[in-house]
């Protein structure tokens, strides 16, 4: 099995959690619903259960060359740290990123969603040379 690398996109109703790689393009998905009633620690644990069930699947966390996770506004990069997101009620000043370190004991981005949306249409996509991506909250 090849290298690949797993992206994630926190959302305030949805979870969804991709492996994907050169070779083979998107390899999987796995889609949740974000079960914020139940504490972050919740929402914490069922993205690392899925991250994991993902690196078993294609090779192990060894063969996976980066994790990243796409969150929304506003937050500290970066640090990673959400600071007041109004999707996410509760994860005021939340350390994202090194909460999602020390569970999977990798390094973890932690990036703008509408910047990595952005992103993946440009290397992904069907945009052209030029893409713009219209975030609207």
């Amino acid at each position: 099995m090849g290298l690949y690398s797993i992206g994630v996109d926190l959302g305030g109703t949805n979870l969804r959690i991709a492996a994907y790689s050169r070779e083979d393009g998107l390899k999987d998905v796995i889609q949740l619903s974000t079960r914020r009633p139940n504490g972050r620690d919740a929402v914490i644990i069922d993205l690392c259960d899925a991250v994991e069930s993902l690196c078993l699947r294609f090779g192990g966390i060894e063969r996976c060359v980066g994790i990243g996770v796409a969150t929304p506004i506003p937050r500290e990069l970066p640090e990673g740290r959400l600071l007041n997101p109004p999707n996410l009620p509760g994860w005021e000043d939340f350390e994202l990123r090194r909460e999602l370190e020390r569970c999977l004991k990798r390094l973890v981005i932690v990036e703008n969603d509408a910047n990595l949306a952005a992103l993946a249409e440009c290397v992904l996509g069907q945009g052209s040379e030029s893409t713009l991506v219209l975030y609207v909250c």
